[in-house]
């Protein structure tokens, strides 16, 4: 396991442990954590350039030890937004739907469930090769969980 040095508006340095699978959001919260701070106030800056906190530190072109920035941002990231969902099943059928962000995959596979003719056995939801078994579909909300 890797880490990244992330440098916070106090002028103190954290090393936060990363996977490749480790959400770039998380990197954020541990570090304001640390320190007090509101993570949906603060953005991460890697070489003056903001960084997507959607993403999975695999896909995001960084390094490890990578030296990021906290800085405060121009306008907050967990904003309540339409998020557009599709569901492959096993047997090829694919299923959409538009869901705010805030709902939980519980909510949405059982809505995606009710439009279809499909069986629910022990469904598997897997996001950026990770799976969530169906017990830990409750409360798993889209946006904040995945990072989405």
């Amino acid at each position: 396991m890797s880490s990244v040095n992330v440098l916070c508006p106090n002028g103190r340095r954290n090393n936060i442990k990363v996977s490749p699978n480790t959400p770039l959001l998380t990197v954020l919260e541990e570090a304001c954590h640390k320190h007090g701070l509101d993570p949906s106030q603060h953005a991460l800056k890697h070489q003056r350039k903001m960084i997507d906190l959607s993403k999975m530190f695999r896909y995001s072109g960084l390094p490890y030890n990578a030296k990021l920035e906290v800085v405060t941002a121009a306008s907050p990231h967990h904003q309540e937004q339409a998020v557009k969902v599709a569901v492959q099943l096993e047997s090829g059928d694919r299923l959409q739907g538009v869901f705010p962000s805030t709902v939980s995959l519980w909510d949405l596979v059982t809505n995606l469930h009710g439009n279809s003719q499909w069986t629910v056995g022990e469904p598997v939801v897997v996001y950026m090769r990770r799976e969530v078994k169906w017990v830990g579909l409750i409360g798993y909300v889209i946006s904040h969980s995945t990072g989405v």
